[in-house]
């Protein structure tokens, strides 16, 4: 019986250059969904988080005004908006195709110790055509410097599903 949907999630490490902007991530789910031959219904919808940083950069500043230094809240701000000025901002992504979806989500704050230049991704793609989720792994290593991560191969079968995980590293 053939599969009625494929479906790969990695959670993994990459070069962060392929992930630095919303041009990049736009331009990484464009070319990815040509790698796997899907069809694109309509353009991506990329947002970047934390999206609205004048909002909390005014409650950062009055805890401050209010002496409220020691709260959980004003620590965490501090830690991500302020001491970072704002660069951890990661991005989300879904590229809706005719087959299904792909989205991104980037944690630039999260980072192999002993490579500066990693990023933390997690990606999601499914489809009711069937693609080779090795091709896709091999071109996520050549083409966006997947360093190492968690891969979860899925084929679902309506009333089962196999599954294949494991952890890849180059």
């Amino acid at each position: 019986m053939n599969a009625i949907g494929y479906h790969i999630i990695i959670d993994g490490f990459f070069n962060k250059k392929s992930f630095e902007s919303i041009d990049k991530i736009y331009d990484f789910l464009i070319k990815s969904v040509s790698e796997v031959n899907m069809t694109i219904i309509m353009p991506p919808v990329i947002v970047k988080f934390p999206y609205n940083t004048d909002l909390l950069l005014k409650v950062y500043k009055d805890y401050a005004d209010n002496n409220l230094k020691d709260t959980d809240l004003y620590k965490d701000i501090k830690k991500y908006i302020v001491e970072t000025n704002n660069s951890l901002s990661g991005f989300s992504g879904t590229q809706i195709l005719m087959e299904s979806h792909l989205a991104i989500h980037t944690f630039p704050e999260l980072k192999i110790k002993d490579v500066p230049d990693s990023i933390f991704v997690s990606l999601d793609l499914y489809s009711c055509k069937e693609y080779n989720f090795e091709n896709y792994i091999d071109y996520l290593k050549r083409e966006h410097g997947f360093i190492e991560g968690c891969i979860l191969e899925l084929k679902r079968f309506g009333s089962r599903i196999e599954s294949k995980n494991y952890f890849s590293e180059i």
